[in-house]
């Protein structure tokens, strides 16, 4: 006991799990994933407005979009959610 708290113990489990989610999110050569929300995407990368046009997804202005994150978005539409994240990432890489 130091200045009477009891230390606590945090688990391995608690630590594997964390550290395995910051290492994928870290490790990724992706900027854009499909969990990111689709207008801090538009807002972050402009470039990337045609590429949602080009897949149907001409709802970037709508209210859905601003809590709809990109896999959400795609479902929603019927497309291909890592197909789409790809084509973002690429027109992200080209500016």
């Amino acid at each position: 006991m130091l200045f009477g708290f009891k230390p606590f113990k945090v688990s391995h489990r608690a630590l594997k799990c964390g550290f395995s989610t910051i290492k994928s999110d870290v490790m990724s050569d992706m900027k854009i994933t499909k969990k990111m929300p689709i207008t801090e995407v538009v807002e972050k990368y402009p470039e990337t407005v045609s590429v949602f046009a080009e897949h149907g997804l001409h709802c970037i202005g709508c209210i859905a979009a601003r809590f709809e994150n990109i896999e959400q978005g795609a479902a929603a539409h019927g497309i291909d959610a890592d197909k789409l994240v790809a084509e973002l990432n690429k027109a992200v890489e080209k500016e």
